[in-house]
């Protein structure tokens, strides 16, 4: 069967009038929908125990999650109801994301239930899982080919490449991430439907992992870049030294978000979905201040050299052709954010600092990343203690 795409009214409208389609919820349960002039109905299917299916009339609803409530509702007066799996639990903690308006955190999310999650566990129900079951589930994950981001293919992985297994139980460990998410909330939100966390509470992630190789700029070279790039976009390369904001965050950077005043840039919503102020430094005060002189409070900051806005994945090419002429390897826009952090801490800024800088909610991630940084500021400084005429021998020639 068809698994058609009900979630949006967009995705709605695109399909044929005339007959239900059909989105699977449950391994029993099926939500459907029929498009009509005024907009369309809904309604339900559930498999019985002999195999034929009842099917019910929901109605009309303009939000596809409260179809799916109705559904569900429907399910459970029949007396037929499933129970509460994995795939429900899911659903609900992406409703969760998508009303807490977090686009870039639930379009991740749900990339990774749709690959990782729900093909291996998403019919089970909840309080049915065993933690060995979500062992081997976890360990599963090592051994899958790597996915090619962009492409229906995937990637042998090489059980002798000691660096390639490190990645895949990284991945493996975000992916469990998610999973304990969405099932702690559905703990927390169902204690009836999900009395414990047992199974997946003792679950733990794969260990020293995480080793980040972070490529960042020196003054040189972002000198390099900059001199290399167009005039829009060098503007955006600059403004992302200046601040550490990502590409997105800068792409949607008002007139209105740049405080003049108070020397600083204002993050309406990061990744994390919290606002943040990042304070400038007085050339990158100098460089805010022209590139907003006389716009509206609405305009975009940063746009292209004909007016309209960098959009998402705008930045890749004019990055790698930048690059190309400044001769630099292995380096994408997101390195300028590294540059940022790392000049910041190998000039002595400390880890909560940098983390509030870069909008991390703890300071895990920027020590993770940035800490040996600062180490190597400290063992600079320490060059600085005096000489006491150390010879060879072990002797003290002179004081």
């Amino acid at each position: 069967m068809h698994n058609a795409n009900l979630r949006s009214p967009t995705a709605r409208a695109k399909l044929a009038t005339g007959k239900r389609h059909w989105s699977k919820l449950t391994r029993d349960l099926s939500l459907g929908f029929r498009p009509g002039a005024r907009g369309g109905s809904w309604y339900a299917r559930l498999r019985q125990a002999d195999g034929r299916y009842r099917i019910g009339t929901l109605g009309e609803y303009d939000d596809h999650d409260e179809a799916r409530t109705a559904a569900e509702a429907w399910a459970k007066a029949q007396g037929l109801e499933r129970g509460f799996t994995v795939a429900m639990a899911a659903s609900e903690y992406l409703s969760y994301l998508r009303r807490e308006k977090r686009p870039s955190t639930y379009r991740t999310t749900l990339r990774t239930v749709q690959a990782h999650v729900l093909p291996a566990l998403g019919d089970v129900d909840v309080q049915a899982l065993s933690y060995e079951q979500l062992l081997r589930w976890r360990n599963r994950l090592v051994d899958e080919p790597v996915r090619i981001r962009g492409k229906a293919k995937v990637r042998p992985i090489n059980p002798d490449d000691e660096d390639a297994l490190r990645r895949r139980r990284a991945t493996a460990n975000r992916v469990l991430t998610v999973l304990k998410a969405l099932l702690n909330r559905a703990h927390d939100e169902h204690p009836t439907k999900v009395p414990s966390n047992a199974a997946w509470a003792k679950l733990k992630s794969f260990r020293d992992v995480e080793r980040p190789r972070v490529r960042y700029l020196s003054e040189a070279e972002a000198q390099r870049l900059i001199n290399a790039a167009p005039s829009d976009f060098r503007q955006l390369i600059r403004a992302a030294l200046y601040t550490g904001a990502r590409y997105g965050e800068l792409s949607a950077l008002q007139a209105r978000d740049v405080h003049l005043e108070a020397g600083s840039v204002h993050i309406v919503r990061s990744k994390g979905g919290k606002a943040r102020h990042i304070p400038l430094s007085v050339e990158g005060l100098a460089f805010f201040t022209e590139i907003t002189r006389g716009l509206p409070p609405e305009a975009l900051v940063l746009v292209k050299v004909d007016g309209s806005p960098w959009g998402h994945h705008h930045q890749i090419r004019p990055m790698q052709r930048a690059c190309r002429s400044a001769r630099l390897e292995h380096v994408n826009f997101h390195a300028l954010r590294h540059t940022y952090a790392s000049w910041l801490a190998m000039r002595g800024v400390g880890m909560r600092a940098l983390a509030d800088l870069l909008g991390h909610s703890t300071t895990r991630m920027t020590e993770l990343h940035y800490a040996h940084l600062s180490n190597n500021h400290l063992q600079r400084q320490v060059q600085h203690l005096p000489a006491l005429g150390f010879e060879p021998d072990g002797k003290v020639v002179s004081l």
